[in-house]
């Protein structure tokens, strides 16, 4: 045998793991940019979190010292099995009564809703209008017709109708409001976490989302997003900035108030909790929604809050910037995936040289990073023991997620909005 043909085997194990440290070396760098700017939301949601910024200030005031007026308006499109539940809680809320009204909007509803609504008290506006249809039009409508009524209040809520709102919803609110907010959003959570691993799942990345998140970004001066369930926004505000026909209403108001300068302030003592699809089956169109209006709105809106942020006369420019970086992340399950893979491939390849064993311990660490970005969320929402259970499911909801965003980005989902299947009674 040739010297070359013995030397094979040893070069082969020397160039390999080059190559794939090499391989590695640059998804590693581009995630671990990403895991720093988790981490660093991470640790000033815990500073938040430790210092008290999750909670209102408290207040001496009596119930009849309560300063702010709401109309609370409820979206219901074929609802009747949940709307009672809804407006019961709505209507007990520890609140002056004369202080708020309950309207619900029944968006071409071919069931029990109205009745149902009425029956347990609230008010009812019924939208027949066929040019009129979804979410954010249906809401526009019933705001511009209860304006011209001059029956809108200080400030308008909006709580989707599969939602438990929490007793001391107006209470957090009206403290916001009457110290100068604009607008709020509550921590938008899951009823019943423990029901199904996919509910636990979507209980995990709400926290994540809906919590962690927005407590950081509020205490670093930024803003809170907007969720689509248990906001409120001062009046004026949404009449001149109301909700569209996009497929994600709430992300596209929310870029049109950062544009504006106006700050969104997360309420996280203020809980509403919906109810979420029972499979990850069920929540398909809605996911599907969800991302491919995501993606439509990153393109038309990071270059105008890059613009914006970078002006001359620019205010809030980290908030823009932030903003847009949010945009451009992928879903957090996309980047577990793309964390996992560049990771397998780094410590394949750690046994070539100080290089690759850096590339490895960098690929470690994003690991960490995002591990602890999660468990930290669970941990401050007091997640039970059935989500951190449900993790363990996480490599088939990451695989599933993934397939799922390939098809928004490449545009080959349903645009139309479609209701969520609801679960059976």
């Amino acid at each position: 045998m040739s010297d070359r043909l013995r030397r094979w085997p040893r070069t082969v194990r020397t160039v390999a793991p080059a190559a794939a440290s090499a391989l590695a070396a640059a998804p590693v760098a581009v995630i671990a940019i990403t895991s720093t700017y988790l981490s660093v939301l991470t640790v000033a949601a815990w500073t938040a979190f430790r210092r008290g910024d999750r909670t209102t200030p408290p207040t001496s005031h009596r119930s009849s010292e309560a300063s702010t007026s709401f109309t609370i308006l409820v979206p219901a499109h074929d609802e009747e099995l949940l709307v009672a539940e809804t407006v019961d809680r709505l209507m007990a809320l520890d609140y002056p009564r004369h202080l708020f009204d309950v309207h619900v909007v029944a968006d071409h509803c071919g069931d029990l809703t109205v009745e149902v609504a009425r029956d347990h008290g609230a008010l009812v506006l019924e939208n027949a209008d066929p040019d009129v249809r979804g979410k954010g039009p249906a809401l526009r409508w019933a705001f511009d017709h209860l304006d011209s009524k001059a029956a809108i209040r200080d400030v308008v809520v909006f709580v989707d109708a599969d939602t438990s709102a929490d007793n001391g919803l107006l209470r957090a609110f009206d403290r916001r409001f009457a110290g100068g907010a604009v607008a709020t959003q509550a921590y938008y959570a899951v009823r019943d976490p423990a029901a199904t691993p996919a509910v636990a799942m979507r209980a995990a990345a709400l926290a994540v989302r809906h919590y962690l998140r927005p407590l950081a970004r509020c205490h670093l001066g930024g803003t809170c997003g907007l969720f689509g369930n248990g906001m409120g926004f001062r009046a004026d505000v949404y009449r001149s900035r109301q909700m569209s026909g996009h497929l994600t209403e709430d992300l596209e108001l929310q870029l049109e108030l950062v544009l504006g300068d106006d700050v969104i302030e997360f309420v996280p003592e203020a809980v509403v909790e919906a109810e979420m699809p029972s499979t990850a089956a069920a929540a398909r169109t809605q996911n599907e929604r969800w991302e491919s209006g995501r993606i439509d709105l990153t393109r038309r809106y990071v270059p105008r809050l890059v613009r914006s942020a970078l002006g001359r006369r620019a205010r809030r420019r980290l908030t823009k910037l932030d903003t847009a970086v949010d945009l451009v992340l992928p879903p957090f399950s996309v980047l577990v995936a793309a964390t996992a893979a560049s990771t397998a491939i780094a410590v394949g390849g750690a046994g070539s040289g100080r290089l690759g064993r850096i590339i490895a311990g960098v690929a470690i660490a994003n690991v960490v990073a995002q591990a602890f970005h999660v468990l930290s969320a669970l941990r401050m929402v007091r997640a039970p023991a059935a989500v951190y259970r449900a993790l363990a499911s996480a490599p088939g909801v990451v695989a599933w997620k993934v397939a799922l965003w390939v098809r928004a980005l490449s545009g080959r989902t349903d645009s139309d909005w479609i209701r969520t299947a609801r679960n059976p009674e």
